[in-house]
């Protein structure tokens, strides 16, 4: 179960899309994903300019096209009939990469996991793969012990049942 901030972010990324009209979740999910695609496009966008900026060179690998005026178009629309654009509300609500959640350990409830992490295990996106799990010792009592409480629980039952009767009686 997701708790704390970020669940309080995806409640609102949530509400974001129910005032919009997209109260369906699967669609919920579909508009995520592509916020999420858009997201990962705009970050390669974004650093392919500060390479050429740094170079002072032209973009090498363009990701958006150029508008008519020469730039590049630095917001990206998602819309359908059924909704108005959530794109600037969503993506302000949408957790900071450099936020407290890097820096979870994996023994927490939720963590990040770094891309090279994800890629050495071939994209395998299981849980059980990044969590580290911490045991702790459990000592118990032998069956002998357990086999006598219970004989003494017994016999006190039984004392308890003999009581209520005569109460009864």
């Amino acid at each position: 179960m997701i708790t704390g901030d970020i669940r309080n972010r995806i409640d609102q990324i949530w509400n974001v899309f129910w005032a919009g009209g997209i109260a369906n979740p699967l669609e919920v999910i579909e508009q995520i994903t592509y916020l999420l695609f858009i997201r990962r496009l705009d970050d390669l966008q974004t650093l392919e300019e500060n390479k050429a900026n740094r170079l002072k060179q032209s973009i090498q690998r363009r990701i958006f096209p150029e508008d008519k005026l020469g730039s590049t178009p630095k917001t990206v629309l998602i819309k359908d009939e059924h909704s108005k654009n959530n794109l600037p509300d969503v993506l302000a609500r949408w957790p900071e990469r450099d936020g407290k959640e890097r820096q979870r350990p994996r023994t927490a409830q939720s963590f990040c996991v770094p891309k090279a992490d994800i890629a050495a295990e071939g994209y395998d996106l299981s849980l059980n793969r990044y969590k580290e799990v911490e045991y702790e010792a459990v000592s118990h009592d032998p069956p002998k012990k357990i086999l006598v409480d219970l004989a003494k629980l017994e016999r006190e039952i039984q004392q308890g049942m003999k009581e209520l009767e005569e109460l009864l009686g």
